[in-house]
């Protein structure tokens, strides 16, 4: 964990910030779960704006005119395995169509 007297500055509360953490961290962990069980809407930018009580929400895209040489590579190297996921994908045999899984629980 972080030490708290690293944290502490004059007139700041040393708790708000590692409170502020703890909750971000909580918000990205939420974040992750939805995007591994496929449920809800998955943000791709986690921002908070405290003074306006405010989320905003927006897509990152790659810059192509990164002026970072390992972006660009980054960059490169995924479109690369893409095209090899999609070239796959098409050469491989439909998949059978599964009947939808009966619910667990019972209405009441």
């Amino acid at each position: 964990g972080i030490d708290e007297k690293t944290l502490k500055r004059d007139n700041v509360c040393a708790a708000s910030l590692p409170t502020t953490m703890g909750i971000v961290a909580g918000l990205l962990v939420q974040n992750t779960l939805k995007y591994l069980l496929r449920f809800g809407e998955v943000t791709y930018y986690l921002g908070y704006n405290a003074m306006k009580n405010f989320f905003p929400t927006l897509d990152m895209k790659p810059n192509p005119t990164c002026s970072n040489a390992a972006c660009l590579q980054r960059q490169a190297d995924y479109q690369a395995w893409l095209q090899k996921h999609l070239a796959e994908q098409a050469d491989a045999p439909a998949a059978p169509t599964e009947a939808p899984v009966a619910a667990a629980v019972d209405d009441n």
